[in-house]
């Protein structure tokens, strides 16, 4: 297999979802095989919650949803909380890549772009919050220098790197 047959044919671009995006995001659940393996409750809603998710106490301007797109089609999904759960924190709650991306360096680009918005934000830490049955996301986000946290978060997993 050529090597460059794996790359993106493009660069990903990062822009903020807005609702219209919604179904291009519930397409990308429903692509993901084994999906309700990872979560406890999977569904056509899924998207819309992922909109309307927030922490208690905190507003939109917290919620930075951001999609990465590839020859002008939804690749990918990022859902970060600023100031979460504290001020110099940032929590990531959903990192999302199209099965048809994955092994592209899709992930591994839009979680850079992550670190660089939640750094400028004021974030001194990026957490992120893996299912604990997604043993591929933990090793992800261990190859990229996070480290799992011994916060007991039940069904989640948090892994934590310095941002500065």
């Amino acid at each position: 297999m050529n090597t460059q047959e794996t790359l993106c044919s493009q660069e990903p671009t990062f822009l903020p979802l807005e609702s219209e995006d919604g179904p291009l995001l519930q397409a990308i659940y429903d692509r993901t095989p084994r999906l309700e393996d990872l979560f406890e409750t999977v569904g056509a809603a899924d998207a819309q919650s992922t909109y309307m998710a927030l922490p208690e106490g905190l507003s939109f301007d917290n919620k930075y949803l951001v999609g990465a797109w590839v020859d002008g089609e939804l690749a990918g999904a990022a859902d970060v909380i600023t100031s979460y759960p504290t001020p110099e924190n940032a929590t990531c709650g959903l990192l999302l890549i199209d099965v048809g991306q994955r092994g592209k360096g899709v992930g591994t680009a839009l979680l850079a772009h992550v670190e660089e918005v939640v750094r400028q934000r004021g974030a001194r830490t990026l957490t992120m919050l893996v299912q604990c049955r997604n043993i591929l996301g933990g090793e992800f986000l261990s190859r990229r220098r996070y480290a799992q946290v011994d916060d007991n978060l039940g069904r989640v997993i948090p892994y934590r790197k310095p941002l500065i």
